[in-house]
């Protein structure tokens, strides 16, 4: 696989020439994120972040999938980001903990809750690569609201269990109003993950920006973040299913996750969101 994400395909655009006897429509070349460009985003930002939180044994499930079929799927102003010729989708259960406003004490009964996100990775018409979130499910109706009102993020209410015993993982989330439930079953294998720049597993999980795009005024919004580099260490799947991806409009035409890690638990700083 190639391991130069440099060498990935370049989003085209249309770009309007406006002449004296007729409109030509002629591609324009959206650079893709440079490895530079990357790395610079795990530097910490200056200004205050809004809130913090813990990310516990967060799980990523990645399938590879067509560029094209992502790119139908964004807003304008966003770029599929692809590793090679594949673009990537994830769902990512884990568990949130300790989750307070920066400026506030943590708030009894909202500081430790259960996420699941699927989620692609991107890019914007600076070359700055992120996250774009397609779902997020949690079982804190404080924080879905929250969320969907600052940050117009896509969060839903859903009804959710997790537990671990002797290292096997069993993970839960029906969200409200569907009539499937997701279930997971895992176990952390004592194997790393190399996370080198420029190797798939930093490429997929070294992400310090999402966005989001508020349909109301049709614009797009970005937010850093900021953790430690991830730990990852390879996963063992149990029971699982497509429940969530088939939620969200996505078929991976029942292929089983192409990739399978685990995270060690990170404390990270959510930060204001900026129009762009």
């Amino acid at each position: 696989m190639d391991s130069d994400p440099g060498a990935q395909l370049k989003a085209q655009v249309q770009v309007t020439v406006e002449t004296t006897e007729t409109t030509i429509i002629a591609p324009a070349l959206i650079e893709p994120p440079s490895i530079e460009a990357r790395r610079s985003l795990q530097q910490e930002p200056l200004n205050t972040p809004v809130m913090y939180q813990t990310w516990r044994d967060l799980l990523f499930l990645h399938w590879e999938w067509d560029p094209a079929e992502i790119q139908a799927t964004l807003p304008p102003g966003l770029y599929a980001d692809t590793y090679g010729s594949k673009a990537y989708v994830a769902v990512t259960p884990f568990f949130m903990n300790d989750v307070r406003a920066s400026f506030l004490p943590q708030i009894p009964g909202t500081a430790n809750f259960l996420e699941l996100n699927v989620r692609t990775y991107v890019y914007d018409r600076h070359g700055t690569p992120g996250v774009w979130f397609y779902s997020l499910d949690c079982n804190q109706t404080l924080a879905v609201l929250l969320a969907k009102a600052f940050y117009s993020l896509p969060y839903h209410s859903a009804e959710m269990e997790a537990r671990e015993e002797s290292g096997l993982y069993q993970y839960r989330c029906h969200r409200v109003g569907e009539r499937e439930a997701a279930t997971f079953h895992y176990r952390r294998e004592d194997k790393t993950v190399n996370t080198q720049p420029g190797s798939l597993p930093f490429f997929l999980a070294e992400r310090y920006l999402l966005f989001a795009y508020a349909k109301k005024t049709q614009k797009l919004y970005s937010a850093r973040i900021h953790h430690a580099p991830w730990e990852l260490f390879h996963t063992h799947l149990g029971k699982y299913d497509e429940t969530m991806l088939r939620i969200n409009n996505l078929n991976p035409k029942l292929r089983p996750p192409d990739h399978r890690w685990i995270a060690s638990p990170l404390r990270v700083k959510i930060y204001g969101l900026t129009e762009i």
